[in-house]
């Protein structure tokens, strides 16, 4: 009897099953353990009011996102940009300068999964996608933030994300889990971020 080595490829499969199995592998005990922990390292109403964010859990992960995507303050650097209701979003980015944005705001890019999830969270409380058609608008302003949610990710400035692989991706096509893959030197009016931490 011959015994059948597995090749590269099926090692690597392998691999990104037990990555997708493995949250569902936690018991329930450590799962209600760690979701007690974060809640008592956050206090998501003051967090919310003071800095601008939401906070959610993703795999037991608590992480944060800003409100409203970021916006050029009184200044007229990049890096004062801030979450802040009723601004024009800072727009016209490339991936870089999204990046250093977050980075100057203590916080980075989100990823796909993150943003998506703060998407779904915050849309399934709106019937129908909120906004003013293809114009940008105030942060805000046609999708009012409810119960310290995220406002306007389905409508107003695409937004940048980072895919698994660290990839550059627009993320707010319509679609909380639309997304489309980019060329980290694109460029658009109608282009902006939101940072998470």
């Amino acid at each position: 009897m011959t015994s059948v080595q597995p090749t590269n490829e099926a090692w690597v499969v392998m691999a990104l099953m037990a990555l997708v199995l493995l949250p569902a592998c936690v018991s329930s005990d450590s799962a209600n353990t760690r979701d007690k922990s974060a809640a008592e390292q956050f206090s998501p109403l003051e967090f919310t009011t003071r800095n601008e964010i939401s906070f959610f859990r993703l795999f037991g992960q608590p992480y944060g996102i800003d409100r409203f995507e970021r916006s050029r303050t009184s200044g007229s650097q990049l890096s004062d940009s801030k979450s802040r209701r009723g601004r024009m979003p800072v727009t016209g980015l490339n991936f870089d300068q999204a990046t250093r944005i977050c980075a100057d705001a203590d916080g980075r890019i989100c990823n796909h999964r993150e943003w998506a999830w703060a998407c779904r969270s915050s849309s399934s409380r709106k019937a129908t996608i909120c906004g003013s058609g293809k114009d940008l608008h105030p942060t805000g302003i046609y999708c009012p933030p409810e119960d310290g949610l995220p406002s306007d990710m389905r409508s107003n400035a695409k937004e940048w994300a980072v895919g698994p692989f660290g990839n550059p991706l627009i993320v707010g096509l319509g679609n909380c889990r639309d997304f489309r893959i980019a060329s980290p030197f694109k460029r658009s009016q109608r282009l902006g971020v939101r940072c998470c931490y």
